[in-house]
């Protein structure tokens, strides 16, 4: 083959593959990239890894446009599930479902307003969390000095570059309450 026509051929390649390059970059940079489903007892869950800073509100708003919302973590089973799950993941932190109601400050999971253990450094939270530093809303933690699956509080307006969890309900139904 001659040189020129060689040429061509590494120049239309090379354009072709500058396009597909810039698509999927664009397409993680708009959407991230999502996980497939996990499913546990009556919910399946999403994990999305954001390259572009993302807020709390923004994440929530994302679950919900796809039909889902935030994951409420309602078992130490449903827990341990999630805590091992993003162990496979490469994002270190994942917004949750939890805030912190401000008129009673407590904190409350968005799906059914319950109230999880607000006492620092105690299960669920990472030592020293949460701190009160007028930080409303929560992440899960990938690994926090060799402790999995503890929370965070951040605030919900900062953009940081985070995973997010979506949960959306299925058939099944076998959950107890965490304790």
């Amino acid at each position: 083959m001659p040189l020129s026509c060689l040429n061509r051929v590494k120049e239309k390649f090379t354009k072709r593959l500058t396009i597909i390059f810039v698509n999927t970059i664009s397409d993680c940079i708009r959407l991230g990239k999502t996980s497939s489903p996990f499913v546990l007892g009556n919910s399946s869950y999403r994990f999305h890894a954001c390259t572009s800073k993302l807020n709390w509100i923004k994440s929530r708003q994302l679950c919900k446009r796809a039909g889902s919302d935030l994951v409420s973590i309602e078992s130490k089973k449903e827990w341990g599930f999630l805590k091992n799950a993003i162990q496979r993941m490469n994002t270190a932190e994942y917004f949750i479902g939890l805030k912190k109601d401000i008129s009673s400050n407590e904190w409350r999971w968005i799906s059914d307003n319950s109230t999880v253990n607000a006492t620092e450094g105690k299960f669920p939270w990472a030592n020293g969390e949460p701190n009160g530093k007028n930080e409303d809303c929560a992440v899960m933690f990938k690994d926090y000095k060799n402790y999995y699956g503890l929370f965070n509080d951040l605030s919900c307006k900062a953009g940081k570059r985070l995973g997010y969890i979506c949960e959306s309900p299925t058939n099944s139904t076998d959950q107890k309450g965490m304790s």
